[in-house]
């Protein structure tokens, strides 16, 4: 998920999820345009990153907070269990999600690729 400037920059569990550890990758910053991600290889592998990874009721997931040009700060919440829609953290301006999880029961998703997703 990629956070615009003019985007909401707090971060929200998409469900219930339980995290077993946090885990601090420092990088660089650099922008995580499209126009930047085409150009510059390996861009989310470089940036500094903040990764949550955990359980959630089909398996493995994890999220990772990636940093970016102007976002050198990452904010995440204290806990470790969270139910859907709690806030896990922000970001200081916008940035990056990278959502990595199982989903053995799920067979179709409501969201596509392009889709704006909206809290509240």
């Amino acid at each position: 998920f990629y956070l615009a400037p003019g985007d909401y920059h707090r971060v929200h569990s998409p469900c219930g999820y339980s995290v077993n550890m946090r885990k601090y990758i420092d990088g660089v910053f650099f922008s995580v345009s499209e126009k930047t991600l085409i150009k510059r290889k390996k861009v989310y592998e470089k940036n500094a990153r903040l990764c949550l990874h955990g359980q959630w009721k089909e398996g493995y997931m994890s999220m990772i907070m990636v940093g970016a040009l102007n976002v050198g700060r990452i904010i995440v919440n204290e806990g470790m269990n969270y139910e859907k829609g709690d806030e896990l953290g922000y970001f200081n301006l916008g940035s990056t999600i990278v959502m990595l999880f199982e989903t053995k029961g799920i067979k179709k998703w409501i969201k596509k690729e392009g889709d704006k997703v909206r809290y509240g």
